[in-house]
């Protein structure tokens, strides 16, 4: 399980920062998280701004 989640949970310039690895790579990898979590409310925020103008628009 641990390696399909470093195959897949964030980029390679990253391996090992989950389970340890260096002071750069942890920061490099709540980066990453921050960057991903940000797209993700970015795209929430759209999904129902969108949904809004449709209801407002009927």
């Amino acid at each position: 399980m641990a390696w399909a989640f470093r195959r897949w949970a964030g980029p390679p310039e990253v391996q090992g920062a989950v389970q340890g690895g260096s002071n750069e790579a942890r920061e490099a990898w709540k980066q990453d998280l921050e960057r991903r979590k940000q797209w993700s409310r970015e795209q929430r925020e759209r999904k129902r701004a969108e949904q809004e103008a449709r209801r407002g628009g009927h």
